[in-house]
């Protein structure tokens, strides 16, 4: 038999066990047993999404099996994280240090160290380049 391993405080599938007996307890753990029919289903969001794991209400929403078996009662199910893809932002430290001229035009070498420890010949080096 297949069941998911499920995380308990992230609802998250950390990954799919295979035994002949239920697994014993955990606190940490809960385990649901598993179709082939979700466990394809499973498998292709795995292999959609690597690096991540999948919310098992993401794959309650899928299955009917699952939907069938952990929500008898027809509840509407809303996944737990909602995933939002974020654009990361690398700001360097010559752009904050740019920025930070821009506003402050009449900073000197000693002014720009004092804010950012940047030394002061480093300082005057951004004020040449910037100013």
């Amino acid at each position: 038999m297949n069941y998911f391993i499920l995380h308990r405080g992230s609802n998250l599938v950390a990954g799919i066990l295979s035994a002949s007996v239920p697994p014993a307890r955990s606190n940490d753990y809960k385990f649901i047993a598993a179709s082939d029919k979700t466990l394809s289903i499973y498998l292709k969001w795995v292999q959609k999404h690597k690096d991540v794991c999948p919310d098992f209400g993401e794959l309650i929403a899928k299955s009917n099996h699952l939907k069938d078996k952990l929500n008898p009662q027809g509840h509407t199910l809303l996944p737990t994280i909602p995933r939002e893809v974020k654009e990361a932002t690398t700001t360097t430290r010559e752009a904050v240090i740019c920025s930070w001229l821009t506003l402050h035009s009449t900073a000197t070498e000693h002014d720009l160290h004092d804010k950012f420890g940047c030394g002061v010949v480093v300082a005057r080096a951004y004020l040449n380049k910037w100013l």
